[in-house]
């Protein structure tokens, strides 16, 4: 699946999760064309392909492991 066709789904929910919008209408024609092969929210399991979702969880915020996943 096409990173467009994930960003687009998720509109519906931008009251909750950020401005979708505005990073799809700044984002270049390469990057909304990659093809997502998994979405995984543990960076350990990040791989040519994934998705990496930084959730806010009860003991550990994963924001702090996106630079670890941007590095797989």
């Amino acid at each position: 699946m096409k990173l467009s066709n994930i960003l687009e789904a998720l509109v519906a929910y931008e009251d909750q999760i950020g401005d979708i919008k505005s990073f799809i209408s700044k984002a270049d024609g390469s990057t909304l064309n990659l093809d997502i092969k998994s979405i995984v929210n543990d960076n350990s399991k990040v791989g040519p392909g994934s998705l990496f979702v930084a959730i806010d969880g009860t003991k550990t915020d994963a924001h702090s492991f996106i630079a670890k996943a941007r590095q797989s």
